[in-house]
């Protein structure tokens, strides 16, 4: 709720009634973000490995390949 009260007067209705509801629906986008990036940096330093089918767009946003047995 923070965040979508510092953001609503910044942003317009879009194709939502209001701004706030369009300022709500950001900041949960943007924590749900912040969130699985700290899981996925997480992971990564502690050297977590993806198996096949496995976020297998996450690894290949971070650059990696993934495969039969491939890191993050």
């Amino acid at each position: 709720d923070a965040l979508a009260r510092r953001i609503k007067s910044m942003v317009g209705a879009g194709p939502w009634k209001s701004p706030e509801i369009r300022a709500r629906v950001i900041a949960r986008t943007e924590t749900k973000h912040a969130q699985r990036m700290s899981a996925v940096i997480m992971g990564k330093d502690q050297g977590v490995t993806v198996f096949r089918g496995q976020f297998k767009e996450l690894a290949l946003a971070l650059g990696g390949t993934p495969g039969v047995h491939s890191s993050l």
